[in-house]
């Protein structure tokens, strides 16, 4: 209930500065850029080069973690990284909540499971077409 007090108090804040005129929008004034075209490519492609770098450190060390361990790599490729991959999402949605913001934390949460629903649940029933398996949309049983 505290977050709904809170998120109440703060519609009655607005609601008298939007009555009162004042703070209604920010104004947009004329701002200078924080990096110049160049700094911004030339950021992008360092953090490109990193991103390589560390994804080919982790494809090593799920090569190394899989033949060592005798896990199979496509159980690691489709549910361990993809759990790893999704945990920094979570963590941003569990924060946003912790700090009232409900509207973000609720917006990344069905913005994931959207992803999942329109993107990955079809992939895999055409995968399982070209494979020859029997898997459909239909969910009747679950």
């Amino acid at each position: 209930m505290k977050a709904n007090a809170n998120l109440s108090s703060r519609e009655n804040e607005e609601s008298k500065q939007i009555s009162s005129g004042e703070g209604g929008e920010e104004e947009k004034g004329d701002e200078a850029p924080v990096l110049t075209m160049f700094e911004s490519i030339f950021w992008l492609g360092v953090v490109t080069v990193l991103v390589a770098v560390m994804s080919e450190a982790l494809v090593q060390t799920v090569e190394d973690a899989t033949s060592k361990n005798h896990i199979s790599r496509v159980f690691v490729a489709t549910v361990v990284i993809p759990i790893i991959g999704n945990a920094t999402e979570h963590a941003s949605a569990i924060l946003f909540a912790m700090k009232n913001n409900l509207d973000l934390s609720v917006s990344i949460a069905i913005g994931s499971s959207t992803q999942i629903a329109l993107f990955v649940i079809p992939l895999l029933v055409i995968l399982s077409w070209i494979l020859n398996l029997d898997l459909t949309l239909n969910f009747q049983a679950f």
